[in-house]
């Protein structure tokens, strides 16, 4: 056998031992660090007082609560580390939450810095929770990683739920002109499961309104993302009741319309679905119903789009970017000037087209 041979038949050893080495290798890394994977702000006397949650895999990766208090955000990783016998990264933050009192005295002082961490990921979600995120996060200590709130939201987002959320968004869309930010808005419900409970509306760094549950289809349908359940009611001759509209896909498109003395942006909308839990008394068989039922739909789901969009004009909050959308299409456009006068009498028209696949009882 020539040494040549000898070397090759050494190769695949050395192959095993190296991978065997850097497996050894960063499972000590992981032991030996503590790794946040949610960051939880709430307002304290002394400036903020964080929450974070790791899994310990010393004792079988059950979630550990770290906390500290800081007069600036920056020092309040320090302050974790001070009470920690393992270093805290924040490499793999998958969540930044804010309490709802923190998040209306404005969350600029994240933005700058936290958020501009090069550690963080553009994919890091960011939400905002109805009470005190360290009361929200405290129900979770000892539980595994698979009841983590970022959870919750990946999956709504997955199936169509809410819009599109991250880093990457709310950066775009707090530093972009004509814009507003917006992100997922959590809560305690009465059985102490953390939940959805609507979504967040900011004006500039200031929480501004929360619309709920209901309102949420609507609002994921104006975001483009046009799947969801919407209840809507059913009449025919003296029988009223509700059902329910599942849309499974379709498509939008906006456009505006400008006169002198009037702005309107115009949503054109086709959603293909189906028809559940409606009434008995309903006979979907027949053509004629169903065509009574598209129409009773359409103007219903049409009137309150048409509706919300309204509510965020008298709010004077933009989370869909009226304000740049009407940018595109006007050649001297200033932001404030369109806040101030323009915003405040903007007219919308909602054309809906409703196509039935297929009805479900």
């Amino acid at each position: 056998m020539t040494s040549g041979d000898k070397r090759k038949r050494w190769i695949p050893c050395l192959l095993v031992i190296v991978l065997a080495l850097t497996a050894c290798s960063s499972q000590r890394i992981v032991d030996q660090i503590n790794i946040l994977m949610i960051l939880g702000l709430d307002k304290s006397d002394n400036g903020f007082k964080g929450t974070g949650l790791y899994s310990d895999f010393n004792h079988g990766e059950k979630l550990t609560l770290l906390q500290g208090t800081a007069a600036k955000p920056t020092l309040l990783l320090n302050k974790m580390n001070n009470q920690s016998p393992q270093p805290v990264e924040i490499a793999k933050l998958e969540m930044i939450l804010f309490d709802k009192q923190l998040a209306e005295d404005g969350i600029s002082p994240f933005i700058e810095t936290i958020f501009k961490d090069p550690l963080i990921s553009n994919y890091l979600i960011v939400a905002v929770s109805e009470g005190a995120t360290a009361s929200m996060l405290e129900t979770l200590v000892d539980k595994k990683g698979d009841s983590l709130p970022y959870h919750i939201i990946k999956q709504n987002i997955q199936s169509g739920g809410i819009p599109d959320s991250n880093l990457h968004t709310l950066l775009f869309d707090y530093y972009g002109e004509g814009r507003d930010m917006s992100v997922p808005y959590l809560t305690l419900n009465p059985g102490g499961k953390i939940a959805l409970a609507g979504y967040a509306i900011f004006k500039d760094e200031h929480l501004k309104l929360i619309i709920n549950q209901e309102e949420l289809p609507l609002y994921t349908m104006l975001h483009g993302n046009l799947r969801g359940d919407v209840p809507f009611t059913i009449r025919t001759g003296q029988n009223k009741g509700m059902a329910v509209f599942s849309s499974i896909y379709g498509k939008e498109s906006r456009s505006v319309s400008k006169s002198i003395n009037e702005t309107k942006v115009i949503y054109n909308m086709m959603v293909n679905g189906m028809v559940k839990d409606y009434p008995k008394w309903t006979d979907l068989r027949d053509e004629g119903n169903v065509r009574e039922l598209i129409l009773q739909l359409e103007k219903q789901m049409s009137s309150k789009l048409a509706v919300l969009l309204n509510k965020f004009v008298k709010e004077k909050v933009d989370p869909f970017g009226v304000g740049d959308l009407v940018r595109a299409h006007s050649r001297d456009w200033c932001e404030k000037e369109f806040y101030e006068v323009e915003y405040p009498k903007i007219k919308f028209e909602v054309n809906l087209k409703v196509h039935l696949s297929k009805s479900g009882t």
